[in-house]
């Protein structure tokens, strides 16, 4: 016959452990699988946070054009005729936002990386590089300019050494050191210097902005001072905030909206132009539907001269200009546009934050 081994009963195995070993054990079951449970928990938590937040270098598609999203909310703000202020902040999946489609439509320029970018990249000083027959004058009139314009090494540029820019050799820009007096100028090269008439109709320091594109070399702004009897030397009374942020010129009215008023965000400048409540037709302006000269006060060198986008509607008088604004101030733009054979100017002042 075979022996059969009978295998202990539970209840002979519970008599070999002891009933303290045996509570330790279901313990630490209880600990471990507690912990399982807390860490399955906070990993689904972090995985429903990180798909619903845009990661940086994102592109996400807002009203059919490709934006990249920097992982925050996007605010845009718009001045409105009567003064009012209408602000909308829209996550990336908000396409109910026009003018924060048009922020972020940065496929359409060739803006300069923010952080490349210095407050003093608009102009440099000119020093000995500008050479004016006469640059102090002793009275109040049409001025008729004489000068040389110098390369690098000390020779003069002539009309073959620069590039043709929306149509011209160099873009001569004027303006007081209050930023009240505005010119955009053209200078032309004749018998060997450039030859140009600035009105200059108020006593005091001017400045004069020199801006061209060598053939051989990088496009500069060089900047130099003109001075009408006197120097000025009190403290400057700058424009203040244009209120409503529109400018009347002959009639004429060009309304401003300004979105995204930030340091380092891409601003859009949006430039409605009527007459008597009813839009008014562009013409083309030196290749462009318009052009805005910016400076910031209390700074000669923060130069920004911007084309429109090719969102800008010449028909309907709506123009459109991108810029980045490396610091926060008080800026005066200079807003150029041809009504007819006529070209307006419209200046505005306006806070940037930052």
């Amino acid at each position: 016959m075979k022996k059969t081994t009978k295998k202990p009963s539970k209840k002979i195995a519970q008599i070999f452990t002891p009933k303290s070993q045996q509570k330790d054990y279901t313990s630490v079951y209880i600990a471990l699988l507690a912990l399982v449970v807390i860490i399955v928990v906070f990993f689904l938590a972090y995985l429903s946070k990180m798909s619903k937040m845009p990661q940086m270098g994102q592109t996400s598609n807002l009203g059919g054009t490709q934006a990249v999203m920097s992982g925050q909310q996007t605010a845009s703000i718009v001045i409105l005729g009567d003064g009012q202020t209408m602000q909308n902040t829209a996550n990336s999946n908000d396409s109910s936002s026009v003018l924060a489609n048009k922020l972020l439509e940065t496929q359409q320029t060739g803006v300069q990386s923010n952080m490349n970018m210095s407050e003093n990249s608009g102009s440099v000083p000119a020093n000995t590089r500008v050479k004016f027959k006469i640059d102090h004058f002793k009275k109040l009139a049409l001025q008729p300019l004489e000068f040389d314009v110098l390369d690098p090494s000390g020779k003069a540029y002539t009309d073959k050494d620069l590039q043709n820019v929306n149509g011209q050799l160099m873009h001569f820009i004027v303006v007081s050191a209050d930023l009240r007096e505005f010119q955009h100028l053209h200078p032309t090269f004749e018998n060997g210097k450039w030859k140009v008439l600035a009105n200059l109709p108020t006593v005091g320091t001017y400045y004069s902005y020199v801006d061209i594109t060598p053939v051989k070399g990088d496009h500069v702004v060089l900047r130099s001072s003109l001075i009408v009897q006197k120097e000025t030397t009190d403290k400057i009374n700058y424009p203040g905030l244009t209120p409503n942020l529109f400018a009347i010129t002959k009639n004429y009215k060009a309304q401003l909206a300004l979105s995204q008023a930030l340091v380092l965000q891409q601003s859009v400048l949006a430039f409605d132009v009527s007459l008597n409540g009813k839009a008014t037709a562009l013409s083309t302006y030196l290749g462009a539907v318009g052009h805005v000269t910016i400076f910031r006060q209390g700074n000669v060198d923060s130069y920004t001269h911007i084309h429109p986008l090719s969102s800008s509607n010449a028909t309907t008088g709506h123009a459109e200009f991108m810029t980045t604004f490396v610091k926060g101030g008080r800026y005066t733009a200079f807003a150029e546009f041809q009504i007819g054979k006529t070209v307006y100017t419209f200046p505005i002042t306006f806070d940037i934050s930052g």
